[in-house]
């Protein structure tokens, strides 16, 4: 009888073992990579979203309600159009905030007129 079967069988399984063996080390270092990619990416997501935030203009002719409109001119002639609807909004802001008074002195007296 010959014996040969048995030396490819003890070879075969140490193939097997082998390869189970590199499975499972692959198997490992992925996962290892990634939890550590996971770890990475969640603890500078907050650093990544402040960077992104971008930061809202703010009107700088508005500082001074009673500016002469000369002045204001020479102030806003060098100005591109978006930093100019930064201003038109920020004055804008003053006008609603002028007319709500106006309006709460109007509510006011007709309340105590209604008296």
């Amino acid at each position: 009888m010959n014996k040969r079967p048995n030396v490819l069988n003890s070879t075969n399984k140490e193939e097997t073992e082998r390869k189970s063996k590199q499975h499972i080390s692959f198997s490992s270092f992925f996962l290892q990579l990634s939890l550590v990619l996971t770890l990475l990416l969640a603890s500078g997501a907050p650093l990544l979203a402040a960077e992104e935030a971008p930061k809202t203009p703010t009107p700088i002719t508005t500082e001074n309600p009673d500016i002469l409109p000369d002045q204001l001119n020479l102030m806003v002639r060098h100005m591109t159009g978006d930093e100019l609807f930064v201003e038109a909004d920020g004055w804008l802001v003053l006008l609603k905030e002028a007319a709500k008074k106006v309006y709460d002195t109007k509510i006011s007296v007709l309340e105590k007129n209604a008296q």
